[in-house]
């Protein structure tokens, strides 16, 4: 440990991962036992819980929100029929929605600054977070944004509400790997690197893929449309951020134009 502590102050990223490496090995060993009986006791847990569940038959949920939670997680599987419910049973939850993409925002926070030593480039003190915000919950409002602005030209038939809720469960991929994969990143060593980036890497197609899906079907869109509109819909992401900068700018020369005329006259 106290070598890891001398690697990571040295920014030396292969010799911490050796060391990190060697002690995995050392607990390994020395808790082989402990580690498979855990495994064996899991399993076994898992088996009787599958029995019992399927000795019992599913029963429904009483609670709406559970029921609105579950229909969340089967978009991971089956996006056009989760969006046929929202669009024509006025199923989904907004405020589940929201809270998606509030915590797509609190993941990118967490994996840029609780990601492993080894894995991680980022000063873990110089975090801004209006950044982190911009490219993760930033992105994904001005998707909402650009998305609900292009309906109408497109002759597109999802309302705001469907927009929003296909947004936040689309994400879900990103979400439920992205904060495994910090755990991994600080048990694991560099040799990991590529079976750890190509799970982030898989995770976000999957995201692409149910972004398209859930477009195509709350728009009521034919699949090359449905490509074609996405790209429009990025390319108005990208106006829209333009023109937020240059207003940004403009406010920005504005205060100090102010503030200047401010010291001046004082």
């Amino acid at each position: 440990r106290e070598a890891m502590q001398d690697f990571r102050l040295g920014y030396d990223r292969k010799g911490y991962s050796d060391a990190l490496k060697e002690l995995s090995l050392e607990f390994g060993r020395r808790n082989l036992g402990w580690i498979l009986l855990g495994i064996l006791l899991l399993g076994v847990l898992g088996f009787l819980w599958f029995r019992r569940r399927k000795a019992r038959g599913k029963r429904p949920s009483r609670s709406a929100f559970i029921q609105e939670v579950r229909l969340a997680f089967r978009t991971l599987i089956h996006p056009i029929d989760v969006s046929e419910r929202i669009k024509y049973d006025r199923r989904g939850n907004l405020t589940l929605a929201v809270a998606l993409i509030a915590l797509v925002f609190l993941t990118s926070v967490i994996t840029r600054q609780a990601t492993g030593f080894p894995f991680n480039p980022n000063e873990i003190d110089a975090i801004n977070i209006l950044i982190v915000f911009l490219g993760s919950g930033g992105l994904l409002l001005l998707w909402i944004v650009a998305n609900v602005a292009l309906t109408n030209m497109m002759e597109g038939e999802a309302s705001p509400y469907e927009v929003v809720i296909g947004t936040g469960y689309s994400m879900l991929p990103y979400i439920l790997v992205a904060l495994p994969l910090v755990v991994l990143t600080n048990l694991l060593s560099l040799e990991a690197a590529i079976f750890l980036q190509a799970a982030s890497v898989l995770s976000l197609a999957w995201c692409g893929v149910l972004f398209v899906a859930t477009t195509m079907t709350l728009h009521q869109f034919r699949f090359r449309k449905t490509l074609g509109y996405i790209v429009l819909t990025i390319l108005g992401m990208a106006a829209a951020a333009f023109v937020l900068m240059l207003v940004v700018s403009l406010l920005q020369q504005v205060y100090v134009f102010l503030y200047t005329i401010y010291n001046e006259i004082m």
